[in-house]
């Protein structure tokens, strides 16, 4: 790429240059980028610019700093230098960040994906040395695999039912997914950046960028079907033990359901509970203290 150009002036020849380097890191970095963290920075280019700017100049300033640490006014002038240098360089990448489609989220690829991806990458690179047209049909027929994968995934998607009871931050989240139709319970108003962090990876590999995205369960409104705290979707019964219940007249009657969900909510004891209703499975949530955890 850098031999497609030729420049006589030496500094934009070395622009040139950090350009080249900057596009060679981000695609080879690109599979795990997106495996790992589901973005991509579309601003990628002026960013790495900035930062190669700002960071070759203060490791010089820094080097020159400690050279002449013994002179107090070398040191004052310089450590002002090196600190507004470094102002200066989150400012700016702060800015970069914030502008409008400065980054593309909630991209999904599964590992055979990433692989393939890779390999890709290789074979293009392998092709702009050798320039053996074979390559072009096995780089073709890999990008066909890895569009095929994604499709299935995106149908697979589309039939989807699931609940998920999530460990975050010693609180209260399920998630209810029904296609592409999501709903979540939670114990508290607003999702923190920590919040949606800890369910991101997760609810991305079900169509979902952000847990933001979830419409908040209501009562007999909505899908899943809610009635005090007996939660009814995809042909499971669930009952979230947060008030007591009380018991039957009758004490042989009893309620089965599918899950019993306990949380640092669940006031009745086990015992006084489980004659009422009786679940095939209990979920203890992250919200739960040890103590009352060990009691189940």
């Amino acid at each position: 790429l850098y031999n497609l150009l030729y420049f006589r002036n030496k500094l934009v020849d070395k622009l040139w240059s950090i350009i080249n380097v900057t596009f060679a890191a981000q695609i080879a970095t690109t599979p795990i980028v997106l495996y790992n963290f589901h973005q991509f920075p579309a601003y990628f280019l002026p960013s790495n610019l900035v930062l190669i700017f700002f960071t070759t100049l203060i490791i010089y300033l820094a080097f020159i700093l400690i050279a002449f640490s013994w002179l107090p006014i070398i040191l004052t002038s310089l450590g002002w230098l090196v600190n507004k240098g470094l102002l200066i360089l989150n400012k700016s990448v702060e800015w970069i960040e914030n502008l409008p489609c400065a980054l593309i989220d909630g991209i999904y690829i599964n590992t055979t994906q990433c692989c393939l991806l890779v390999i890709c990458i290789l074979l293009i690179a392998f092709y702009w040395v050798h320039r053996h047209i074979n390559l072009i049909s096995v780089t073709i027929v890999t990008f066909i695999a890895i569009f095929s994968i994604n499709i299935h995934h995106r149908l697979q998607i589309n039939k989807q039912q699931t609940v998920t009871v999530y460990s975050v931050n010693n609180s209260t989240f399920i998630s209810f997914i029904e296609g592409k139709n999501g709903y979540s319970l939670k114990d508290t108003l607003h999702i923190n950046d920590y919040f949606d962090y800890q369910t991101k990876n997760h609810l991305i590999t079900q169509g979902f960028s952000s847990a933001r995205k979830l419409k908040q369960v209501n009562d007999c409104n909505s899908l899943p079907f809610v009635y005090h705290n007996f939660i009814s979707f995809a042909d499971k019964m669930l009952y979230f033990a947060e008030s007591p219940i009380k018991p039957t007249e009758n004490k042989s009657i009893y309620i089965v359901v599918d899950y019993l969900l306990v949380s640092k909510q669940t006031r009745q004891k086990p015992d006084e509970l489980l004659n009422i209703v009786v679940p095939k499975e209990v979920i203890i949530d992250s919200s739960t203290p040890r103590w009352k955890a060990q009691q189940w």
